[in-house]
């Protein structure tokens, strides 16, 4: 999840307590409005939502069923590690997160919920939140261990992202520039040549469409 957070609305991020006059006179106090100084949320962002905002893009070249990058980017981020996987096994390396809850401040901090033998429990209210940091990856498999490889540290490798039916290639230039590895399948040759292998070698290079095909090559190509 901490790879797909998103930027927090104004309302998600700032939260101010107002004084009131309740019942017999007592202040009361409750939590309205905005206020800068007081910020109750991860500040890595939000959780991603299950319903998710993306504007469809235009797409000039001849293929009926084209979707936008930013429909892929959040699948293989939140699918494939970062950090890549063991080259032996396979498997995905793990975030090492660190998590702190964020909390603000309720008059009432505790409240009798059940009222059963005096129990007491803390008011959930007093739990805004989530706040946590990425102190580094670890390996979720034990190839490193094995006796044979103790003096042969394997690193991780990219995570390979398959695509049955490749189409204009999308999903695989999404791919190519998270840093992931890719393969795809197409039984349509027209749209390996005319789609796909430009659309990655973009990805992959650097280098516009247009310049490729004029002769532009990447800089550092060989």
């Amino acid at each position: 999840m901490d790879a797909v957070r998103e930027a927090h609305a104004d309302a998600d991020r700032y939260k101010k307590t107002e004084k009131r006059t309740g019942d017999k006179g007592k202040t009361l106090e409750r939590g309205t409005a905005w206020n800068p100084k007081e910020v109750f949320c991860n500040p890595s962002g939000r959780n991603l939502r299950n319903v998710w905002t993306i504007n469809p893009r235009g797409y000039k070249e001849a293929h009926y069923a084209t979707y936008p990058e930013a429909l892929v980017e959040p699948c293989i981020k939140v699918s494939t590690s970062q950090k890549g996987v063991c080259p032996k096994c396979g498997s995905q390396w793990a975030r090492i997160v660190d998590s702190k809850a964020v909390k603000r401040y309720r008059t009432n901090d505790r409240t009798d919920r059940h009222n059963q033998g005096g129990g007491v429990n803390s008011c959930g209210n007093t739990v805004a939140g989530v706040s946590t940091t990425t102190l580094g990856w670890k390996a979720t498999c034990n190839c490193n261990n094995q006796s044979s490889l103790i003096n042969n540290h394997l690193e991780p490798v990219p995570a390979l992202v398959l695509d049955p039916f490749m189409g204009s290639g999308t999903t695989a230039v999404v791919a190519a520039k998270l840093g992931r590895n890719y393969f795809g399948c197409e039984i349509n040759p027209e749209y390996k040549e005319n789609h796909i292998d430009e659309r990655v070698a973009e990805a992959e290079s650097g280098v516009p469409i247009e310049e490729a095909r004029s002769g532009q090559g990447a800089l550092f190509e060989i």
